[in-house]
């Protein structure tokens, strides 16, 4: 609140509640640290979605190729249940 009035033997240089300038100050939300564990986190998340996603399909590959190799497998397989 101003009135406009000046004060009688005041000296802003001396008055240490005055400063000059803007007041800015540098917060970063999220702080680099967060960030960065976050980015992380994510990542290891797509690569460990990928990679079973790849070793399922590896999987399903080496079944395939059993099968075919050895017609055999198909009668001994655990696939089959006899109820």
């Amino acid at each position: 609140m101003t009135t406009g009035l000046l004060l009688p033997n005041y000296d802003p240089k001396k008055d240490p509640n005055v400063s000059f300038g803007p007041r800015v100050s540098l917060l970063q939300v999220p702080d680099t640290e967060s960030f960065m564990m976050i980015g992380h986190l994510l990542w290891a998340l797509l690569f460990g979605y990928f990679g079973g996603r790849l070793a399922g399909w590896l999987h399903d590959q080496r079944l395939v190729r059993q099968l075919f190799d050895n017609p055999a497998a198909r009668l001994n397989s655990s696939a089959n249940f006899d109820i």
